[in-house]
């Protein structure tokens, strides 16, 4: 059965919601915290949470429970032995049931400006850190490598 706690956090429209379960799944303890956490909320908001809450309950398993989709860190993520609790009460990090959900440290380039350049070649700014790999719909691109280009490799 799950009890929503009275505690949901927003950023922007985007919900991490706390649900205790009440159930004995074998060894399992009775009581286990579930932090759901929807697109475009920030991951490491809610394993902040996690971590509060294995400090303030050690006995408790932990559940970050992430709904379908893309789920983007702002920072790498940490966890260290602390955050993964005990055999008895561990730390569970997965995608709601039936879900699939992807953990991406990779940042979104939207509202680029595109402009023709020459021989049929386009470019645009990117603001940002630089980076090395381009993916466009799930599919690896080719960086520019202008006027260098070599199809073998």
């Amino acid at each position: 059965m799950k009890l929503p706690v009275n505690q949901r956090v927003s950023a922007r429209l985007c919900w991490i919601t706390l649900v205790t379960l009440l159930a004995s799944s074998g060894s399992m303890p009775a009581r286990a915290t579930v932090i759901e956490v929807q697109p475009g909320a920030d991951p490491q908001r809610a394993f902040a949470l996690a971590r509060q809450l294995r400090i303030r309950s050690p006995a408790d398993r932990i559940v970050v429970e992430f709904a379908a989709g893309t789920h983007y860190l702002t920072k790498p993520a940490t966890l260290t032995a602390r955050d993964s609790g005990t055999a008895a009460s561990p730390l569970e990090i997965r995608a709601a049931p039936g879900a699939s959900a992807t953990l991406s440290g990779g940042r979104r380039l939207e509202q680029l400006a595109w402009r023709p350049w020459h021989s049929g070649i386009w470019r645009t700014q990117v603001s940002g850190p630089s980076f090395e790999l381009l993916w466009r719909n799930g599919m690896p691109m080719v960086r520019a490598r202008y006027p260098n280009f070599d199809p073998a490799i």
